[in-house]
């Protein structure tokens, strides 16, 4: 008797409690695992399991105002929920999905969860159908509001056999599973997902339209966090988002394949792509040192025929003609000394790049033009050549000074005092060389830069030695210049015009000034020339007035080239180009979107890139091709030191300039074309870059 009535008071004692697992069971709930921040429980769909396979469950979390807790990909801080159902009985497998998070930025920190209430959705997958379910869980979350604090509650939920009709919670479960981002959606839709320099371009699909704040959340395996998406003027679809990477630690996104979940307003969906590798930044030609010497000597010699030289084939012509009827040997040594001059500047222009490279400095070809100094010492000695030749200016300079412009033929026995006149003409070639950049001169300069000393060195002497070819084959064959007429009354008309010539250049070199000063100072640069002979032919005509009289022959002369000059380089309105500021930052967004953007570096002082441009750019059929709707043209302009353009230019392993680069779907790290444009290779590039890759 005693022992049944222990018996039956274990059972009264037991019934509250299996009463309430039979309450929570009807309910459709578990009992809340509660804290002073937050509670959660499961709820369920159904009241039995019925013949499904599988039950529809829901984790329901409650935070307190200004609390937060996490989404599978927290972000920068916090972990994402997670629930251990060890313990469970007639459970084969639970997936646990997550509705569409809200970015939270907090102090730079970014992160992704919810707030207030949210139900993650469950679909629990029995071992055996029909059999009821027991389910324990352990839930493991953070909370964080300006502290955080992680929390791990217990929760036990059974779904009986029997029949599988609607909980309350039915309706609640289906609205959060609306919530859960879809692999495809009737309203929205990602297309097209491909690399840019930090991060992705993301093209869009959405009708009715996106809102003007989407959120485009990436998961990628390497952890990288990415910013919130920036789209253009306009939400018409289809759209391209970008999202950026967060920080500078990694150059390009290195995954192959990432999660993309796209977020507007009440409509979600998600896309793991695979992306297609990011080539490098268009490197340097990988080239050996016997390739890059070869290329080097082959671009010097190329200098002899670029339009930067040119203005010193007066020095050059007169050199030669000078010496009709000198002793081969003379002929030898003074063109020996020109070769000489244009080595030693070579070299010398090595020593420079090496000293600036080492102490982090841009280093370029033809840099030293950036700088009005410079530039008013190059126009004003010019301009003095330019006096010698007209016999202007016989005044006592230094030795070095009066044998470089003394251009008169030299007397019996003084032969070798004109030894380093020759010498300073070829150094004066060099320096006017360097504005441009021939073919084979970028492959050369870019190892050269690139590598160490000793290559910098050896390529300026082989480059060097390109250039003074034509001056070592009159000295390796002197008779050459003997056949020539012997200087006379002739010569003085050939020197009066090389004159012109001469000052046209100190003119042109002054004029490059422009953008690099103030409008005051750059007058005075452009006038210093001009000042200089002024006075000069005001000196000499006290002693001959004819001199007077050749100067006004010779003003409207150069008032008649500055007009021929003003009209080659005048680009007229109808041939003129929509021409864009060069903005790197922008190239990937406009090639996402499909145009094809080509970029056109230039500078006024490079000759070459004046070439370009009126015989090819602004001409037809090039230029009806860059005005072309899908394409944008970019001009990056060099006149003056500029940090991002060097930068630019040395990421494609280039030095100087001119260079042009065509960007399209095809090719979003961009075809370098070759220095020396030509209608036929800009057309194919922009075809070939036009061409959109697959995914």
């Amino acid at each position: 008797m005693h022992k049944l009535f222990l018996i039956l008071t274990a059972l009264l004692a037991l019934f509250p409690q299996l009463a309430g697992a039979q309450d929570a069971a009807a309910s459709g709930a578990s009992a809340w695992g509660e804290a002073a921040e937050v509670k959660v429980r499961l709820i369920g769909g159904t009241t039995g399991v019925g013949d499904a396979a599988s039950v529809p469950l829901g984790l329901e979390i409650q935070l307190i105002p200004h609390w937060k807790t996490y989404w599978r990909t927290p972000g920068t801080a916090g972990f994402p929920i997670s629930i251990d159902w060890t313990g469970s009985t007639n459970l084969a497998s639970a997936k646990l999905s997550w509705p569409a998070p809200a970015r939270f930025d907090y102090a730079g920190i970014e992160t992704f969860g919810y707030t207030d209430r949210v139900v993650l959705p469950i679909t629990a997958d029995l071992t055996t159908p029909g059999q009821p379910l027991a389910l324990k869980a352990r839930v493991d979350m953070m909370a964080c509001a300006e502290l955080c604090i992680p929390f791990n509650f217990e929760l036990s939920y059974d779904v009986p056999a029997g029949a599988a009709s609607s909980t309350a919670f039915a309706s609640d479960l289906a609205t959060w599973q609306q919530r859960v981002p879809q692999t495809t959606h009737t309203q929205i839709g990602i297309n097209d997902v491909r690399r840019t320099e930090k991060g992705y371009s993301v093209t869009v699909t959405a009708d009715p339209p996106l809102s003007s704040t989407p959120e485009l959340i990436v998961e990628s395996p390497s952890g990288l966090m990415y910013a919130a998406p920036t789209l253009p003027a306009g939400t018409a679809s289809p759209v391209t988002l970008f999202v950026n990477q967060i920080g500078n630690e990694v150059a390009n996104p290195p995954d192959d394949k990432i999660t993309l979940t796209l977020i507007d307003g009440d409509r979600a969906v998600e896309k793991t792509s695979t992306i297609i590798a990011l080539p490098d930044p268009a490197p340097a030609e990988s080239i050996g040192l016997l390739s890059a010497l070869i290329a080097a000597f082959i671009g010097g010699l190329i200098l002899n025929l670029m339009p930067c030289v040119l203005p010193v084939l007066s020095l050059k012509l007169l050199s030669v003609v000078s010496h009709g009827g000198s002793p081969p040997r003379h002929v030898r040594y003074s063109f020996l000394a020109s070769a000489a001059g244009i080595i030693t500047s070579f070299l010398v222009l090595a020593a420079i790049a090496i000293g600036f490279k080492q102490a982090g400095y841009a280093i370029g070809w033809g840099l030293q033009f950036q700088h009005p100094v410079f530039i008013t010492t190059m126009s004003v000695l010019i301009t003095l050549f330019a006096a010698s030749l007209w016999n202007l200016i016989h005044i006592p300079l230094p030795r070095f000074m009066a044998d470089a412009i003394n251009d008169n033929l030299p007397a019996p026995g003084q032969h070798d005092r004109t030894l380093l006149g020759n010498f300073v003409t070829g150094a004066f070639a060099t320096l006017l060389a360097t504005p441009c950049s021939a073919p084979f001169v970028g492959t050369a300069l870019g190892f050269a830069l690139a590598g160490t000393s000793v290559d910098i060195i050896l390529t300026a002497l082989v480059m060097g030695l390109g250039l003074a070819t034509p001056y070592l084959l009159v000295a390796a064959f002197p008779k050459l210049a003997n056949k020539l007429p012997r200087p006379g009354k002739w010569m003085e008309w050939l020197k009066t015009a090389m004159g012109f010539a001469l000052l046209i250049t100190a003119i042109w070199l002054a004029s490059t000034a422009r953008q690099q000063l103030d409008e005051k100072m750059a007058m005075y640069v452009v006038g210093a020339p001009l000042f200089i002979l002024i006075l000069l032919v005001v000196r000499a005509s006290f002693k001959r007035p004819i001199i007077l009289l050749k100067a006004f022959i010779g003003l409207v002369a150069m008032l008649a080239a500055a007009q021929a000059y003003d009209a080659v380089t005048r680009t007229p309105a109808t041939a003129q180009i929509d021409w864009q500021v060069f903005d790197q930052s922008r190239i990937a967004q406009l090639v996402s979107e499909g145009k094809v953007v080509f970029v056109d570096v230039t500078a006024d002082w490079c000759l070459t890139c004046l070439a370009n441009k009126k015989l090819v750019l602004t001409a037809e059929p090039t230029l009806s091709l860059l005005r072309g709707e899908n394409i944008v043209a970019m001009k990056a302009d060099w006149t003056r030191p500029d940090a991002e353009i060097a930068a630019y230019l040395k990421s494609f392993g280039r030095y100087g300039i001119p260079f042009n680069v065509v960007y399209g779907p095809n090719a979003p790290q961009g075809l370098p074309l070759s220095e020396l444009l030509s209608a036929e290779s800009v057309a194919q590039a922009v075809e070939a870059a036009a061409i959109k890759a697959p995914l």
